[in-house]
Parts: structure tokens; C-alpha cells; sequence
């Protein structure tokens, strides 16, 4: 952090939005290669699919834990089990002050809340479904149970362990946003990798000679290609009609431009109206 820290800082970026979209990308360039090399090396180089899935399913389950543990227990417990309860109706006006106060106190002793944990979490768990889905294809359910889970947690954290947050609006995810496609991109040709060489399913399912004289014949490499040129047309395709925002979002936020375009319609033929008077 100290590294991504001095050197986005020597960057010089125009606007608080610049500087952070560079320091979450040199700090989830660090964490991505920190939690996807050993997988990589498996999957990629070694070409053990068997090795890749228990050492998958080994990171995928001490990842979890290891979050609900440093996340809330621990902070939990070194709190000293504090909880700080609302005040009640039938308390007198000086109590609901003093709870008031001794909250603000409690706050401030706490450690300050950091986005970019949180958000690394589900992307990093997003690449364990999604890069190599072909050898752990129940990541996914997994998740689902996971993310029931880790909202509960999270919700333990700000509450309890954490100070409380400022609410910021935000119109999209930002840089992270790219990251996911950027990472949805990449997964494209990792399990088709997994596919074609690591499991040897695609050897199974086709009626081609994958080797000869100890090399991949041009068949072989010629169906990979329309393989990934295929997954990469249903991805653009997908992301054409699926668009970033629902329908009904846009309707909405249509509606609400419409509005506005009326107001100052309004006021402005109200201003040309009191000149023409004049």
C-alpha cells in the first residue's frame, strides 16, 4: 500500500477520481498476483487439473474464513465484547445526550472504514468463479452461501468494529467496473486452456488428432481459435443488449431530465415574459 501510495502520489493526477482509479489499480494489480500465481503455475504451466481444483478449493474455503475471523471476530474480541445499544423511548432528554456522546467517543476510538477491502473481496472472488470455472465449477453455489454470509459479517463490522462511514454518491462502480470485464475477458482464454489442455475434455468430445510427432496439429489449434472468437462474440453481443443500467432505471432518470427540462423551460419563459412587460 505504502509502494501504490508514493507512487501514485508522484503521478500528480488532476482529480481525486484519477488518483484513486490509479492507486485500486496498482494495489489490485499486487493483490491479483498475489492471490492467482500458485493457480496460475498449476493450471497453466504444470497443466494438473486435479492439483489446480483441491488447490482451489484449499485457497476458495481459507479465504473465507480467514475473512470472517480478521474481519469480526478478532476485531470483536479485542473491542473488549463493547456493544452499543440505541436509546430507548422512555429514557429522559441528559441520558439519550450522554449515550449520544459516549457513541461519539466509541467512534472515534475505532478504526476507520476502507472500500477498497471490501470491494477487493468480491473481485478477487469473482475471478476464482470465473478464470477458472472449468476446474471448480460449484464455486459459484459456493458463493451464493458465501455472500449470505459475509453481508451479515460485514454488517457486524461497520456497526461494531469499524466508524462509521460518510455516505458518498457514486453513479457506477468506477475503475472496478473495468476490472470485472477486464477479468471476464481474460476468462475467456483461460478455460478454453483448462479445457483444451489441462482436462483434455475437448480431445474427448471431438473426432480430431490433437497430436502428431509430439506437437498440436493445426486442426487442433485451428478449433481453439473459432472456440475463442465464438465465446469473445457471445460476450460482445451480451454486453450490447445488457446494458450497464436496467430499463428502469433509464426510464426513470429519463423521467427526471424530463422535469427539469420543464422547470427551467418555465422559469425561463416566465423571465422573457416580466421583460416584454418592462
Amino acid at each position: 500500500r505504502f509502494i501504490a501510495n508514493f507512487t501514485t502520489m508522484r503521478e500528480n493526477h488532476r482529480t481525486e477520481e484519477e488518483f484513486q482509479n490509479s492507486f485500486i489499480l496498482k494495489r489490485f494489480t499486487f493483490e491479483f498476483f498475489d492471490c492467482y500465481i500458485p493457480l496460475i503455475y498449476v493450471g497453466f504451466i504444470r497443466f494438473d487439473i486435479d492439483g489446480l481444483q483441491r488447490l482451489l478449493i484449499a485457497l476458495y474455503t481459507s479465504d473465507e474464513i480467514r475473512r470472517v475471523v480478521t474481519e469480526t471476530i478478532l476485531p470483536y474480541l479485542s473491542s473488549g465484547f463493547t456493544l452499543s445499544g440505541k436509546p430507548k423511548k422512555h429514557l429522559e432528554e441528559e441520558e439519550i445526550d450522554l449515550l449520544t456522546a459516549n457513541e461519539i467517543h466509541r467512534q472515534i476510538g475505532l478504526v476507520e472504514y476502507e472500500p477498497f477491502n471490501d470491494y477487493l473481496e468480491m473481485v478477487i472472488q469473482f475471478g476464482y468463479i470465473i478464470l477458472f470455472a472449468g476446474a471448480f465449477p460449484i464455486a459459484s453455489l459456493l458463493s451464493v452461501g458465501c455472500n449470505f454470509l459475509e453481508i451479515r459479517s460485514d454488517a457486524f463490522k461497520l456497526i461494531q468494529t469499524l466508524r462509521r462511514p460518510f455516505n458518498k454518491k457514486t453513479s457506477e462502480l468506477g475503475i472496478w467496473l473495468y476490472i470485472m470485464e477486464f477479468m471476464s475477458f481474460v476468462s475467456i482464454f483461460s478455460n478454453i486452456i483448462l479445457f483444451a489442455f489441462s482436462s483434455r475434455q475437448l480431445g474427448s468430445m471431438v473426432k480430431i488428432e490433437l497430436k502428431k510427432d509430439g506437437k498440436y496439429t493445426g486442426e487442433f489449434i485451428f478449433l481453439l481459435v473459432i472456440l475463442e472468437h465464438l465465446f469473445i462474440l457471445i460476450q460482445v453481443v451480451l454486453r450490447y443488449f445488457i446494458g450497464v443500467k436496467p430499463k428502469w432505471v433509464r426510464i426513470f432518470e429519463d423521467r427526471l431530465s424530463h422535469r427539469k427540462n420543464q422547470k427551467l423551460s418555465l422559469k425561463f419563459g416566465d423571465k422573457q415574459k416580466k421583460k416584454t412587460l418592462k
